[in-house]
């Protein structure tokens, strides 16, 4: 079984300037909901902020850091929780 949510962001990575830093405390807030919710069976409610968790990393780390993927991931494994299409799950994966 996969481990869906992990606590990646490190906002004092030390590359980053004081805004990013601040937007990846802020994804980590995020994600801390999105777990709530998830821990809850609310997969509904995790999905608009795993999305926000999800945008917020690409802009500040790129789309090919870890934590981004990781996000990228926890986007699929809910939707994949939620029934979605495997074919609908891959399309949308082509977009990032």
């Amino acid at each position: 079984m996969l481990v869906v949510f992990v606590a990646l962001g490190r906002a004092d990575e030390p590359e980053l300037n004081r805004e990013q830093q601040a937007r990846l405390r802020l994804a980590n807030q995020v994600m801390a909901e999105a777990d709530a919710h998830f821990r809850k069976g609310q997969y509904h409610d995790a999905v608009p902020l795993l999305l926000e968790n999800l945008r917020i990393r690409r802009e500040v780390l790129g789309p090919q850091h870890p934590e981004t993927l990781a996000s990228m991931n926890n986007v699929a494994v809910i939707h994949w929780q939620l029934g979605a299409d495997p074919d609908m799950l891959r399309l949308a994966a082509s977009l990032f």
